[in-house]
């Protein structure tokens, strides 16, 4: 008979015929129990009489320096594995009966790892389409292989695992997303509402504070703590300070604490930073921004008579 080699390596098995030259690829996966990689094995492929390789009376003494080949069924991948290595075989290579593709989810080659360390020899598994091919080839060559641990296949294991933290992460990140979320809407309203307390804030000239009409005056300060300029008495003040803006003139606005800003000055502090005045820290949302103030504005004329 002609001799055939058969290669299980470099990430598919390769295989050579003399005669037609041809060269053939073939898939495998490494058992959990057994001799690990690194491994080189080469050896004569030879099959049992019952094809399982299950009878633990059966004859396999042709196993001895070879490699032996399996189907799957009838017994465990760990007795075949045993019966295989007390033979005297280098290796053993499984087949499926049942798939064309090397599935996880089909096999289970690392069922009886607690009971793997008996077994010194590797284990493969290849497909049911590349065993029958196999077994069809050794019906006409003898076929010698050369198997290592370099032609495994990257099985994809199932992902079931991951998915309760992934839900976890899924769940935390919508909390915080939601979060977040409620947090810009918070500041967005809460911006409108100063908005609309700093609109309602009236716009008037400055008077001085006179000691007998201290309870009827509009503005109780006499300088802008936010740019530290002094007010000017009359309806329009200047404020040389860059915060307010180069020399120009500006009106004074007037809190319901009563405390004085330019316009310019406490208009960005209030739409931007805080609603509360910065004199005294109360805050214009106690009081109804729809409501107009009942204070009096009177000329710097009528203020003098």
């Amino acid at each position: 008979m002609l001799e055939l080699l058969l290669f299980l390596a470099v990430a598919q098995a390769l295989f050579i015929s003399p005669r037609k030259g041809e060269s053939v690829k073939l898939g495998h996966e490494t058992a959990s129990f057994g001799k690990q990689q690194p491994y080189d094995v080469r050896g004569l492929i030879v099959r049992p009489f019952d094809e399982f390789l299950c009878s633990e009376t059966g004859n396999y003494s042709h196993f001895k320096d070879n490699i032996a080949l399996a189907t799957r069924g009838n017994c465990s991948f760990f007795q075949k594995a045993w019966l295989a290595a007390e033979a005297g075989a280098k290796a053993l290579i499984i087949g499926n009966n049942a798939s064309t593709r090397i599935e996880r989810k089909m096999i289970r080659l690392d069922d009886f790892k607690k009971d793997a360390p008996d077994v010194q020899i590797p284990v493969v598994w290849i497909s049911g389409k590349d065993y029958e091919f196999i077994v069809e080839q050794m019906k006409n060559y003898t076929i010698q292989a050369f198997l290592n641990g370099e032609g495994d296949v990257a099985v994809k294991k199932p992902m079931f695992h991951l998915i309760p933290p992934l839900v976890l992460i899924l769940v935390w990140m919508t909390i915080i997303g939601m979060y977040f979320c409620r947090k810009l809407v918070m500041r967005y309203i809460s911006r409108q509402h100063r908005m609309s307390a700093m609109n309602a804030t009236p716009t008037i000239p400055y008077r001085p504070v006179e000691e007998e009409s201290e309870e009827d005056a509009m503005i109780l300060n006499s300088r802008c703590v936010i740019c530290m300029e002094d007010f000017v008495e009359g309806e329009e003040v200047s404020c040389k300070k860059k915060k307010c803006g180069a020399y120009f003139a500006l009106q004074l606005k007037a809190l319901p604490c009563r405390h004085g800003f330019h316009a310019s000055c406490i208009d960005p502090w209030l739409a931007e930073h805080s609603e509360r005045c910065p004199i005294c820290n109360q805050s214009l949302l106690q009081y109804n921004p729809g409501r107009e103030y009942e204070m009096e504005v009177k000329s710097p004329q009528e203020g003098r008579t």
